[in-house]
């Protein structure tokens, strides 16, 4: 790995149940809780651990996390997704320059960010 590479990610949420509800039908995330961590669940994308969400022990204020920023083949479908699990969107299919690709801007059911990716034009 090298340095500054990310290495690790977690969402700090009021809800760790509802919010594995919304990742995993947003973005087909599997979850495992973490032993002897209450709140504490693993997400897991075809088998590999990737990141995790944590259940907060304070409030968490809307949108002040860290966004991240998942990739898809197909943009479009990626939102309907996310609404269909709770979320909203804030920006639709949007460019990135002239050869950067294309991302929107959805919401968890918490008010947290996440961005989509894309190098896929609209099919």
């Amino acid at each position: 790995m090298a340095n500054g590479e990310i290495c690790w990610w977690e969402i700090e949420v009021p809800d760790a149940e509802r919010a594995k509800d919304f990742y995993g039908r947003a973005f087909g995330w599997d979850f495992e809780p973490m032993p002897g961590y209450d709140g504490y669940l693993m997400a897991k994308l075809d088998g590999k651990t990737i990141g995790a969400i944590q259940a907060s022990q304070e409030p968490v204020p809307a949108g002040r996390a860290v966004r991240l920023y998942v990739e898809t083949d197909d943009l479009e479908a990626a939102v309907r997704r996310t609404e269909d699990a709770g979320g909203a969107v804030d920006m639709a299919r949007t460019p990135i320059g002239d050869t950067g690709g294309w991302f929107a801007l959805v919401r968890d059911p918490f008010g947290s960010r996440i961005g989509i990716w894309t190098g896929q034009a609209a099919g």
